[in-house]
């Protein structure tokens, strides 16, 4: 492998179009008698609108053009979201309430806590009525730019106005479920700058996503007060060829060219390069970017495949050549990486696996070479997504290819350097920076758990640790699977809360992926750092009393 000729200089990026472009003029679709008939429900319905002005593209200035959202009044909702005393009802029993942003995950899917009832339950929410493109597991064009649109609102609403759930009813009742069970269908009401608006001064959500081209009308027969207006703004979309409703249109989020070979250790310093810019606005020049890559799987958990990449010296410095030249790497930083990569280097990237995905021993067993075909994103910390793992490899483009099992790799020469390399660190030299991001660590002191956090949802405990000496650490320990003390002796026992490991005396050892995790609450943002055990075995118990109950 030739290093040098798989890194991307940014002037590389500008001329292949990731970056730096601008959008094509978008023209209105052609239309006949003035009338087009609307790929929707299985129905036909018609309307006239006038064609836009040749060559425009801001068809909102068109005078014709009608803001459905804002000034339809029967783009309102029906039910007040508050109780005769102005309290908000509870979504849970009325299928109605205020509520706050946990998460935004994509264009048509959030995740909500309840400001009445249960407060600590989430509301994970499927938006009635559209079905925007993928932008996480399989990423379609138009699906980051439809999935912005949603995040960038539901911030604007969290933070500074109201954001209401209302199940697809016309009545007060009980939310309903979407066919995976796990998601309540809902439409989203905004209103961005007021606080605890009044039901009537609220806008949908679900509706704007159609109005602006990021989604054509769907399955609107549970909200048929909404039906035509829905509707008639997809009509509109359509006709006036706004977004992904002209297949011609350009996408600032979606890479039409081929996939190029790339090298983790360059995505991962680009992401650095950006983040030590000091402007907001600067992001990883490879963001949307199809890009090959190749690795060996340290571990799997919560639907990411980890994967590290081996450089020999060699390789190292000839992109760091590059780099220097390009201006991206200091002097200083050259000459501290090519001591330190004498012996060669490393860089680590995790690979989003969808979340249908259930662990497939062929793609998720450590010491497995991949060879993989994908976009780069930021989900909740840099990744590889749009890709698919299938059964049987059968040469799709997206498909992941297994180049080497783990029994080839542990039993091949060829593939000593690739194995898995398990990092010894102390402690303290998990800092919050990229060194040992998404790598193998075996964190050699022991340490105490001082207490944690227990995610009943999601089955998931984390651990918050300090050395034996009192520091407290810069990253917690988080369990994703169920955890037994003891399984040879107590094989029904399982720990499933964090005040099972906080015992005087005892401590703990661990080894696991180090990982990055971002949550966006909308109102607020929280970085973790973790160490992700994957396995029983990556967890030592020293001194611990397996028959211990804690206080409730």
């Amino acid at each position: 492998m030739n290093f040098k000729k798989v890194f991307l200089p940014l002037a590389i990026l500008l001329s292949l179009g990731v970056v730096g472009c601008s959008p094509t003029t978008l023209e209105p679709i052609p239309t006949t008698n003035g009338s087009t008939p609307l790929p929707s429900d299985g129905e036909t319905t018609t309307t006239t609108l006038p064609d836009l002005p040749s060559g425009t593209d801001e068809w909102e200035f068109d005078p014709n053009y009608i803001d459905y959202v804002h000034d339809d009044p029967r783009a309102k909702l029906n039910l007040d979201y508050k109780d005769n005393e102005g309290n908000s009802r509870d979504f849970y029993t009325d299928g109605i309430g205020q509520v706050t942003l946990k998460s935004h995950i994509d264009g048509d899917t959030a995740h909500f806590m309840p400001v009445t009832g249960d407060t600590s339950r989430n509301i994970k929410a499927r938006y009635y009525g559209i079905d925007t493109p993928e932008s996480t597991g399989s990423i379609e064009k138009w699906g980051k730019s439809a999935s912005n649109f949603n995040k960038m609102k539901l911030k604007e609403a969290s933070e500074n106005g109201t954001i209401v759930l209302s199940s697809p009813s016309e009545t007060y009742a009980a939310p309903q479920v979407d066919s995976t069970g796990s998601r309540y269908l809902a439409v989203i009401w905004i209103n961005e700058s007021v606080k605890n608006a009044d039901f009537d001064d609220l806008y949908c959500l679900n509706l704007w996503i159609v109005q602006e081209g990021y989604s054509a009308a769907k399955s609107l027969d549970k909200i048929p007060h909404l039906k035509d207006v829905f509707l008639e703004a997809d009509i509109q979309a359509y006709n006036y060829g706004v977004r992904m409703r002209d297949d011609n249109n350009y996408d600032p989020n979606w890479n039409d060219n081929d996939y190029f070979p790339v090298n983790i250790i360059a995505i991962k310093d680009q992401e650095r390069w950006s983040q030590e810019d000091g402007d907001p606005e600067t992001q990883n020049p490879y963001y949307g970017m199809n890009v090959t890559i190749e690795g060996t799987v340290t571990g799997y958990s919560n639907h990411i495949v980890y994967v590290q990449e081996y450089y020999t010296f060699e390789e190292l410095k000839s992109y760091l050549d590059d780099a220097f030249a390009e201006g991206n790497v200091s002097q200083n930083e050259y000459e501290t990486r090519l001591e330190e990569g004498k012996d060669g280097a490393y860089a680590g990237i995790g690979l989003f696996t969808g979340m249908s995905f259930s662990s497939n021993e062929k793609y998720t067993t450590p010491n497995t070479r991949l060879r993989v075909n994908g976009q780069v994103g930021y989900q909740f910390g840099l990744q590889i997504q749009g890709i698919s793992f299938p059964s049987f490899y059968s040469g799709g483009i997206n498909e992941v290819e297994v180049i080497a099992t783990a029994q080839e790799v542990l039993e091949n020469e060829e593939y000593t350097n690739y194995r898995v390399h398990n990092f010894d660190v102390n402690s303290t030299d998990l800092k919050h920076d990229d060194t040992y991001l998404f790598m193998k660590v075996n964190v050699l002191d022991e340490l105490v758990v001082t207490g944690g956090k227990d995610d009943k949802e999601d089955g998931e405990v984390r651990l918050d640790v300090e050395t034996l000496d009192g520091v407290k650490l810069d990253f917690s320990i988080n369990l994703n699977f169920i955890f037994k003390p003891d399984a040879e002796n107590y094989p029904r026992r399982s720990w499933k809360s964090y005040k099972y490991f906080v015992q005087e005396g005892a401590t703990i050892k661990v080894k696991g992926i180090y990982y990055f995790f971002e949550y966006d609450g909308g109102t607020y943002t929280s970085e973790y750092y973790n160490v992700l055990p994957t396995m029983r075995a990556d967890i030592e118990l020293i001194n611990y009393d397996v028959d211990f109950e804690p206080a409730a």
